[in-house]
């Protein structure tokens, strides 16, 4: 019973966003927008965004532990990754 009327009052949330986004121009429509966009991402959310994955392999060569120690001992931590050459 709750679910059904949880339903009904956010088609009628819904419903009434669309109604004021037709009748007042401006910001009352910028935000009811907003709300249709972030409430029902699936029927009103922006198709324009892309979704991108990728996977990062990282190869370390060589670690110098005395160097990462008393970096790691600062405040705060700055880890140096350029490459050592000796």
């Amino acid at each position: 019973m709750f679910s059904f009327h949880k339903q009904k009052a956010e088609a009628k949330a819904e419903l009434e966003a669309m109604i004021k986004m037709k009748s007042a121009p401006g910001q009352q429509f910028v935000s009811n927008a907003t709300y249709l966009e972030r409430r029902h991402r699936d029927k009103w959310g922006r198709s324009d965004r892309h979704v991108v994955d990728s996977n990062v392999n990282i190869r370390i060569e060589h670690v110098d532990y005395n160097k990462l120690l008393k970096q790691m001992s600062k405040k705060k931590p700055e880890i140096d990754v350029t490459p050592d050459k000796g």
